[in-house]
């Protein structure tokens, strides 16, 4: 989110993307999940995607995670690190949620469609700081680069999903913050968290 500086705390205590993963009555689970909130630095999207990868690397060699279940999730700017992580190592991640975000270019939807990494794009209609044909266009992008892979357009759809809220999503009158109804819709956090990769051969 738009948090960044030297207050490790802020995006815990602010940011409802970080927070939502630990409410059961939302996820649907009570399982333990992990939840990593790194600060960006806005030094580009590519540079803090390395950082990123690196920071996961590190973290999965040193803890016990599932590597078949780590996701990504993001609100504006975030987005950015996302589409270049998906596509630089989609191997990763089993899935992805944005909210509110910059767009998707040809060359990480190309990526990201050959990895098959499942997505949910989801945008408020009136967005004022990121305008929806943003969303509508990278929800095109990598729908059409999975049909360029000889999936339907119905299977395209069911991998890369689209949520476009109206005004009227929104308890304020903040129509980029795309997240505020997407957490409210557990439906949406449990589709994410039912996403795995497919186990390796032998396990």
């Amino acid at each position: 989110m738009g948090w960044d500086g030297d207050n490790l705390g802020v995006q815990l205590a602010a940011d409802i993307p970080a927070t939502a993963w630990l409410q059961p009555q939302w996820t649907g689970t009570s399982e333990d999940v992990i939840v990593l909130a790194p600060q960006h630095q806005r030094v580009g999207g590519a540079a803090e995607a390395d950082l990123l990868i690196k920071l996961l690397d590190q973290f999965v060699g040193e803890f016990a995670v599932d590597t078949r279940r780590v996701y990504a999730t993001t609100v504006s700017y975030g987005s950015q690190l996302l589409w270049a992580a998906f596509a630089k190592r989609p191997d990763l991640f089993a899935g992805g949620l944005v909210t509110g975000g910059f767009p998707v270019n040809a060359t990480q939807a190309t990526a990201i469609a050959a990895a098959e990494v499942p997505l949910w794009i989801t945008h408020g209609e009136h967005d004022h700081l990121l305008n929806v044909s943003g969303a509508r266009n990278s929800t095109t992008l990598l729908r059409q680069a999975y049909e360029a892979r000889g999936k339907s357009p119905e299977q395209a759809a069911d991998v890369v999903r689209y949520t476009e809220y109206a005004d009227a999503a929104f308890s304020l009158p903040d129509y980029h913050a795309a997240f505020g109804p997407t957490y409210e819709d557990g439906t949406i956090l449990r589709w994410l968290l039912g996403q795995a990769k497919p186990a390796a051969a032998g396990n």
